[in-house]
């Protein structure tokens, strides 16, 4: 199978890194993923926010969610994790 290719219907008609967003009311948001630093935390818990980007077919539509940084974010949940 093409690496670049549809896992669904296996087209090469395929948009990469379009950009997920949602709109409430009158402001519009890019979607992410947030992780937390201390998961434990009550006060001062930040979350790290990774932006999502997705992977779209343009023959039937499936659809791929990525995230950036993705070794970033992995080494911030299994940082906490040991940290429990």
């Amino acid at each position: 199978m093409n690496a670049k290719a549809c896992p669904r219907c296996e087209s090469t008609h395929v948009a990469e890194n379009v950009r997920v967003r949602t709109s409430g009311g009158l402001s519009e948001h890019e979607l992410a993923v947030a992780v937390s630093r201390k998961p434990k935390a009550v006060v001062f818990d930040y979350d790290k926010l990774f932006q999502l980007h997705a992977r779209v077919c343009g023959a039937c539509g499936y659809t791929e969610l990525y995230v950036e940084r993705p070794e970033e974010l992995y080494d911030i949940v299994r940082q906490a994790e040991e940290a429990r």
